[in-house]
């Protein structure tokens, strides 16, 4: 699920608790850049997590790719 809250986009989605992850964001996915949100460590348990992107909201829309395992730093 993705949501706006103010000027912010907010996505939620299952962390499935010995996972890592990557949060990846673009405006125009067809372009083939992809920008790196936030990387999350392993929670523990399974949860609903609800994920702020700080990245500044320069459009009305966003897409974004959950990547596990998390991604190494570039």
């Amino acid at each position: 699920n993705v949501g706006v809250d103010g000027d912010d986009f907010v996505l939620r989605f299952e962390a499935v608790g010995d996972k890592s992850y990557t949060l990846l964001g673009s405006d125009e996915p067809d372009s083939g850049i992809w920008e790196r949100v936030l990387d999350m460590s392993p929670q523990g348990t399974t949860e609903t997590i609800d994920v702020l992107d700080p990245t500044p909201k320069t459009t009305s829309k966003r897409f974004y790719q959950i990547v596990t395992p998390q991604r190494p730093p570039n």
